[in-house]
């Protein structure tokens, strides 16, 4: 089985945002915490500045869109969708099943490797959805000392992911959407991110 590209379109903020014939306006959030620190990283941002200490968590991600069994190609993948600094993403996308993957990283590092993907979550884009709010998806993370030395001195680390939870907080990703885009596609759906057992 091959895979082949998936685009993931980011629509243009303060534009009106048109999805297309077959597609939806997707939306949500990324969330990543960890216990021994008890507070919510910055893993999506560009500024280093936010990834002092420690080290945040770096989540290369992957959006793999599922094709029908049978077919030559087992999957479309896009291996870096946009996701804002705060872990908010707002996609276009054909109709169809969807399965967020990660590669957690420390911070500083871009390396992806499809060996040592983790699959997050699953959703849907169901046909007749103009735009879909998929939710919060909650990520629990654990690193110790050894690796905080590590991501210091430049070394690979991978984080261990312990929980994956999807939260709803509908309307406060709703009132940032329309603050973002002055109109979006009608009509609206909420249909969950389900997470992957761990």
């Amino acid at each position: 089985m091959l895979s082949a590209c998936l685009p993931a379109v980011s629509p243009r903020e303060g534009r009106p945002v048109e999805a297309g014939t077959g597609k939806a306006l997707v939306f949500g959030r990324i969330r990543v915490t960890s216990p021994e620190y008890r507070r919510e990283f910055l893993s999506f941002s560009k500024d280093p500045m936010e990834h002092m200490l420690p080290p945040d968590p770096v989540f290369n991600l992957e959006l793999r869109g599922i094709r029908p069994a049978g077919g030559a190609v087992r999957y479309a993948s896009n291996p870096a969708p946009k996701v804002e600094g705060d872990g908010s993403f707002y996609w276009i996308l054909p109709y169809g099943d969807y399965v967020l993957a990660s590669n957690p990283r420390p911070y500083g590092s871009s390396r992806f490797d499809p060996q040592e993907t983790t699959a997050l979550a699953r959703f849907s884009v169901p046909p007749g959805a103009g735009t879909v709010y998929l939710g919060t998806l909650e990520i629990v993370v654990r690193f110790g000392t050894v690796d905080l030395v590590d991501a210091f001195k430049g070394r690979e680390t991978l984080y261990s992911i312990l929980r994956l939870s999807v939260a709803d907080e509908d309307g406060q990703a709703s009132t940032c959407l329309l603050k973002r885009f002055p109109s979006v596609p009608e009509p609206r759906a909420t249909v969950p991110m389900a997470p992957e057992p761990r």
